[in-house]
């Protein structure tokens, strides 16, 4: 693969050729700093964008151009990065070494018709589909309400920290959505093209020559000149956890555990700590499962996951109420095991074998590419090849320092209270 970086007008491009694949993949990020309210118009835009264009009034329109261009496929998603809001606009289709000549400025002329020309009257969006999409989401809120799961990982980290970029998730702000109207969506996706930071990636067996051609004329005023750090650190700790059980009508609780990271070198950030978290909580292997559930039957489900973005490592597990003493005990215990060198190299060749597989496989997947060059821009991190060498670096002394490194913060119960909460 070879990868290039270029600037064209007020954005840049990210070149990744390959022969690798039959398809082109793009994807187009805008980013901005990242504000509870703004999140929430994002997801909402995201959802609606792609059945509002101007050219293509119906979804059977979309469909028909879509098969005529050999089933091309454009999805929009939107998440957090950091500081960063991102919204991200994705395209794969069939490059035309394999299709006919000209079909590549075809696909790309389909996407910038769905970006950039939407169906517009009086500065605001279509107010049918505005309020199909509108209902759509509602649901989509009510859903995560009544996911034990989601929300408990929201409370949690609202818990933490409301304040903090970490915490800001929309998706219990009911009141929000409904305040949002077709035209004030539209001023928010009018400020996103004149104000977001925008990086274009793209992969396949293309010439950087052609692909300035195809992108010359992206309608981005882009004055976004901000420059925040996608990492996040943590400043505040407390000197004692928090608990708070809040109750749920379900059949089972829900506990989830957040832990704040303090000054992780790189090096621990990126893999080191990946490994601690695979050997406490990440496989059916890992100490958690074993000892919660093998061993004393006290949860479901039970795993550890982290965020090197955010410094932050979680633990959660589906348990009975009545088990949450003893849970939380032997979760304590494992992990000052862990610090106090109760790792073995069997534990740590697995985990990094694990890793090093998952590497491989972001060969064959060309948006898992796009994935890890996006983090080489953003995060400054590795790419796959030197990921495969680091990661045999980590020794179990990394691992008992990095254990030292962890405090924690927010203990969490979602109390099932239904009568019959089962384990």
């Amino acid at each position: 693969m070879q990868y290039n970086k270029v600037n064209i007008g007020k954005y840049d491009v990210h070149v990744i050729k390959t022969d690798k694949f039959k398809t082109i993949s793009v994807r187009i990020n805008f980013k901005n700093k990242l504000t509870k309210e703004d999140l929430m118009e994002k997801f909402f835009l995201a959802d609606l964008l792609p059945f509002v264009s101007s050219k293509y009034k119906t979804e059977r329109e979309l469909e028909i151009q879509s098969e005529e261009l050999y089933d091309t496929n454009i999805n929009i998603r939107t998440s957090k990065s950091g500081y960063y809001r991102v919204f991200s606009i994705r395209q794969t289709f069939l490059n035309e070494k394999y299709t006919e000549e000209g079909m590549n400025q075809k696909n790309i002329e389909f996407l910038k018709e769905i970006i950039f020309n939407p169906n517009i009257e009086n500065q605001q969006f279509d107010e049918k589909t505005f309020n199909r999409i509108k209902r759509v989401m509602f649901e989509n809120l009510r859903s995560t309400q009544d996911n034990p799961r989601a929300y408990s990982l929201i409370k949690m980290r609202e818990a933490m920290d409301k304040n903090n970029f970490y915490a800001i998730d929309p998706f219990l702000e009911m009141d929000m959505l409904d305040k949002i109207t077709s035209q004030n969506l539209y001023l928010s996706y009018i400020n996103m093209l004149k104000n977001d930071k925008v990086d274009i990636f793209v992969i396949g067996d293309i010439e950087i020559d052609n692909i300035k051609n195809l992108f010359n004329s992206l309608i981005i005023e882009n004055n976004n000149n901000d420059k925040h750090e996608h990492k996040v650190e943590n400043k505040k700790f407390r000197k004692k956890e928090q608990i708070i059980i809040e109750s749920f009508n379900s059949n089972q609780s829900k506990l989830a555990i957040a832990f704040k990271l303090k000054k992780l070198t790189d090096f621990e950030r990126r893999y080191v700590l990946n490994i601690y978290s695979h050997i406490l909580g990440g496989s059916g292997d890992s100490k958690l499962f074993k000892n919660l559930r093998e061993n004393n039957s006290l949860c479901y489900n039970v795993n550890s996951h982290y965020n090197n973005i955010y410094n932050i490592l979680e633990i959660e597990a589906g348990i009975n109420s009545k088990n949450f003493d003893l849970s939380l005990k032997l979760i304590k215990e494992e992990m000052k095991n862990m610090e106090n060198g109760a790792i073995s190299d069997d534990e740590i060749n697995k985990a990094v074998n694990t890793y090093i597989s998952a590497c491989k496989n972001l060969y064959d997947k060309q948006n898992s590419i796009i994935d890890d060059y996006l983090a080489h821009e953003y995060f400054k991190n590795d790419l796959i090849e030197d990921k495969i060498i680091n990661i045999k670096k980590v020794t179990k002394q990394d691992l008992i320092n990095l254990s030292k490194k962890i405090c924690i913060d927010t203990i969490y119960l979602l109390k099932g209270e239904s009568e019959n909460e089962q384990n």
